[in-house]
């Protein structure tokens, strides 16, 4: 217990410390471990890249949006602390770091139903398959709200997520608890999920026609790319039903046996984003998400989570995410779309995915 304690006040120290000088930062904890691992920079610079060759061998945190443009672009955090010791270090700032705040709104279950409807006519037009449709949920913080109490408590009951805080000044403070790899590396393996489908966890009924196609589309569609790595074996697991907080999913795993390192950034760019999180035919289905949705997903379904850190990569899919701001908590849902859905069951779907999140808030 008195560990515990001391690891907590000495979290609460870096984050308080961090946020005050402008260093960019991630706590995170990956799936089924106890240890609490984090990168900080030692300094305000933000670093901004174009392409992840940039970083292929270089150890960090990387930040990716959905869909990167002139404002959104991959962000890498530099590792120049990696344990507690520089809590002891004299930091001097110049000038109040402004912490950015994007103004989003809540999108109302008439206007998402009205998306869906427009989203099910444009796949009846044989435009796409299938389309991710996404939406916000804006909440009043709590005043008792403390970020590192929140993660913490996240750590301990939702077991299986990658959990993290991350923190850059000009794209604010995001927070996830993602149950979805995209992917990973250790030992010459490479691993990636194919996870769609959802339904509440108290359904004790079969998978539905609709979720089983929104899981092959995902499955077929990251078998292609894992195919092609050279001089490689592939392993297929699943489908199998696996439980995320108050929701379930169809899973499916595939191991990349025996694969170069160096395939990493490849991989990363043909996987992101796969069709779990935008749709396919992936380009058409990307080009009606940025058209139609009514805010900027920014870092919502992109990527996140270190790289070539003691070997390994864990990169995961951004999702059961949230920006958390002075006033609000600005939280990311979304549903898969295909000929068979409706709008009002897809509605109520990204209510169920935001009580993940809201349930430990509230």
């Amino acid at each position: 217990m008195k560990e515990d304690s001391l690891l907590n006040e000495k979290l609460h120290l870096l984050f308080e410390k961090c946020i005050a000088l402008g260093f960019p930062f991630s706590i995170y904890r990956l799936p089924e471990t106890e240890e609490i691992q984090f990168v900080v920079q030692s300094s305000t610079e933000e670093i901004f890249i174009e392409s992840l060759d940039e970083i292929k061998d270089k150890s960090g945190f990387v930040i990716a949006p959905f869909h990167a443009d002139k404002e959104h672009k991959l962000c890498f955090i530099r590792p120049d602390f990696t344990d507690f010791s520089f809590l002891e270090k004299q930091f001097t700032s110049k000038k109040k770091v402004k912490v950015q705040e994007r103004k989003v709104l809540s999108v109302q279950q008439k206007t998402f139903q009205k998306y869906v409807e427009h989203s099910m006519e444009k796949i009846g037009e044989k435009k796409f398959d299938k389309v991710v449709t996404a939406r916000v949920v804006r909440y009043k913080k709590p005043a008792a709200f403390n970020e590192i109490n929140y993660f913490l408590k996240v750590c301990e009951v939702y077991k299986w997520s990658f959990v993290s805080l991350a923190f850059v000044a000009s794209k604010g403070l995001w927070f996830g608890a993602s149950p979805e790899l995209l992917l990973g590396y250790s030992n010459k393996n490479f691993t990636t999920f194919s996870l769609a489908g959802t339904m509440p966890n108290s359904n004790k009924n079969a998978w539905g026609e609709k979720e089983r196609e929104e899981q092959e589309i995902v499955t077929k569609y990251i078998q292609n790319i894992a195919s092609k790595i050279p001089q490689s074996q592939l392993k297929i697991e699943g489908p199998k039903t696996v439980s995320a907080g108050n929701v379930q999913h169809l899973l499916t795993t595939f191991k990349i046996q025996n694969a170069s390192h160096s395939n990493w950034c490849k991989l990363v760019n043909e996987l992101h984003p796969t069709p779990a999180v935008s749709g396919f035919p992936k380009q058409e289905a990307i080009q009606f998400i940025i058209e139609n949705e009514k805010t900027n997903r920014s870092f919502y379904t992109g990527f996140l989570g270190p790289v070539n850190r003691n070997g390994e990569i864990n990169l995961y899919v951004n999702l059961r995410c949230m920006e958390i701001q002075e006033k609000n908590l600005i939280l990311h849902v979304g549903c898969g779309v295909t000929h068979d859905s409706d709008s009002l069951k897809e509605w109520k779907e990204t209510e169920l995915k935001s009580r993940t999140l809201l349930n430990l808030i509230e």
